[in-house]
């Protein structure tokens, strides 16, 4: 029995086996073979979406990742944005400005997008996103973000207010925490940064009435041996918080790319801390991994050889562009201006960076070695971006190969 009612309810035209999909106010995403499965749900507050169909891809992105500004201070060296790189190699850092932003804001809201994720740079410096989590909660749309903590513990730079901005609109936030705090600390170039984050910052935040489920560590494992012993720390932070840690891979690209500390190869130190992660997650359900570890998992979207990248989610650049996933770049750069010209929907359904990337998982879902497994419905041949990162067919860190 159904529980809450629709904030948008959206038309699919069966891809993926999807007829129809839906957002509601707590920001839990539903996907049904029917569309008419979801009337239950549907009230007069409910926006209904109708778009044209798109060939080999939801009729609009199901999710969209906005990196608005690439202005931070810290020193990742897994920065998924290369802010580091941007910063060494650019006069000027790019960001959004507020008329862009809410440009974009407008065309997330027309293609009936359900979800927007904020990453950057660091979301909660830029201006122009707290008016944004207004314009996209109040149009249904689920609102979370990414956030290194530096704010948190700061009024000055995180205003009660802004607190409860956060809270009004119901916005899951995502905390970088990758380490025990002297690791964690050295990596982002901030001394003291974690021990401001654990304490003053998420008591501000509890405080500030915001639900502790809506909060969540986000943890980057990377291929330095230091990184690797950082899993008895978040396991237990994870039980001390009673908060859900989601542990990711650094993946091959960004600041993590080239011969930098992203993991795409499988040395017997990635091996062991891939089954050690299975391990934990398998006893500790706070502890949340990436999903290419989670092969014997389920999905409802059966679509093979397909990550989201394209054919589910966009990624949109703090220079206005739209791209299938910032992650893949590197083999497909090509992306679309949502400044000027066609808009986020058109770009969707005929622009030629998109239909680049479905035709190759076309391809893939044709003559992958991993077509034929039983689980590539659940893992989806793990991340594009390590296969295409070492030219391989096939996932080189595949949990089931790899005996985990």
């Amino acid at each position: 029995m159904f529980q809450e009612t629709l904030t948008i309810a959206r038309h699919e035209n069966g891809y993926g086996g999807i007829g129809g999909i839906g957002i509601t106010p707590s920001g839990k995403k539903i996907a049904v073979g029917d569309f008419n499965e979801l009337s239950p749900m549907i009230d007069r507050g409910t926006r209904i979406i109708d778009n044209p169909p798109t060939e080999d891809a939801l009729s609009a992105p199901w999710k969209a990742y906005i990196d608005p500004t690439l202005v931070c201070g810290l020193k990742c060296g897994f920065c998924l944005s290369s802010v580091d790189k941007v910063r060494a190699g650019r006069a000027k850092i790019p960001f959004l400005k507020i008329d862009q932003m809410m440009k974009i804001n407008d065309q997330l809201i027309e293609a009936g997008v359900l979800a927007v994720k904020f990453g950057g740079g660091e979301p909660f410096i830029y201006g122009p996103f707290w008016e944004s989590v207004g314009v996209l909660a109040i149009a249904g749309i689920a609102v979370s973000v990414s956030t290194s903590g530096v704010t948190l513990a700061r009024e000055t730079l995180l205003p009660d207010s802004k607190i409860e901005t956060l809270k009004k609109h119901r916005v899951k936030i995502s905390i970088s925490v990758d380490g025990e705090p002297n690791f964690h600390n050295a990596i982002r170039g901030r001394p003291g940064l974690l021990e401001e984050v654990l304490g003053t910052g998420m008591s501000r935040l509890i405080k500030g009435g915001i639900n502790p489920k809506k909060i969540e560590f986000r943890s980057t494992i990377s291929k330095e041996p230091q990184s690797i012993r950082q899993l008895e720390f978040l396991d237990q932070l994870s039980l001390r918080y009673q908060t859900k840690t989601r542990v990711r891979i650094a993946r091959p690209y960004g600041s993590a790319g080239g011969d930098g500390v992203g993991i795409n190869k499988p040395t017997s130190d990635i091996v062991s801390l891939l089954l050690e992660l299975r391990l934990r997650a398998k006893s500790n359900p706070l502890l949340n991994i990436d999903g290419f570890l989670g092969f014997d998992g389920k999905t409802k979207a059966s679509t093979g050889m397909d990550c989201r990248a394209g054919t589910r989610s966009v990624g949109i650049n703090a220079r206005g562009e739209a791209v299938p996933c910032g992650a893949i770049t590197d083999t497909f750069p090509e992306s679309h201006s949502l400044l000027a010209g066609k808009t986020l929907l058109e770009v969707w359904q005929n622009g030629s960076a998109f239909k680049k990337v479905r035709e190759w998982f076309k391809k893939e879902n044709a003559t992958s070695p991993c077509r034929d497994c039983g689980y590539v419905n659940a893992c989806q041949g793990g991340c594009p971006s390590v296969r295409l990162s070492v030219g391989k067919e096939k996932n080189p860190l595949c949990p089931r190969e790899l005996n985990l």
